[in-house]
């Protein structure tokens, strides 16, 4: 079993690797601020790639549906939470929404509307910087984990062992 997993281990790194090197080959002659984005970019997607990979070989027991929404829609990189507690759906309150869409917003509101106003460029910076983070980490991908949550298919969801719980995968 160990020599079956060990043949399987570049398969799971080598879009990672491959994905950095295209940002930086593809961003090469752009600006600083867009080489940064597509290797932020190419990293989480290579690593989404890599838990995916490894948990579908593992279990063998995530549907190609599942694999899309973790793959685009979650935000996380860890599968058990996004599968949910013994397979059960997680479901996000109305007011979680609600305080997801107006992060968004205001995240938003300060990049596209307080920022290009400000005189100092130290505001500026800080009030973008802020904004964005307010749009994409609180908001966008709040948003994201509940329309993955959202998403789910009505009793799709097996109970899925964790790794953790496989007693044979210590001894390898």
């Amino acid at each position: 079993m160990h020599s079956t997993r060990k043949r399987y281990t570049w398969i799971t790194w080598l879009p990672l690797i491959g994905m950095v090197i295209s940002a930086f080959v593809i961003t090469a002659p752009l600006a600083y601020w867009i080489r940064m984005w597509g290797l932020a970019f190419a990293l989480y997607f290579g690593f989404k790639w890599a838990v995916l990979y490894e948990w579908s070989g593992e279990s063998g027991r995530i549907s190609r549906y599942d694999w899309i929404r973790f793959f685009f829609f979650w935000p996380g990189m860890e599968i058990e939470e996004f599968l949910g507690a013994k397979g059960k759906a997680i479901h996000a309150k109305p007011g979680e929404w609600i305080a997801a869409i107006l992060k968004t917003i205001l995240g938003g509101i300060l990049v596209w509307l307080v920022t290009p106003e400000l005189e100092d460029s130290h505001a500026r910076a800080w009030t973008g910087m802020i904004g964005l983070i307010l749009m994409l980490h609180f908001g966008s991908f709040h948003l994201l984990s509940h329309l993955a949550s959202f998403w789910k298919k009505g009793g799709s969801h097996h109970e899925v062992p964790s790794p953790k719980q496989k007693p044979e995968r210590i001894l390898e």
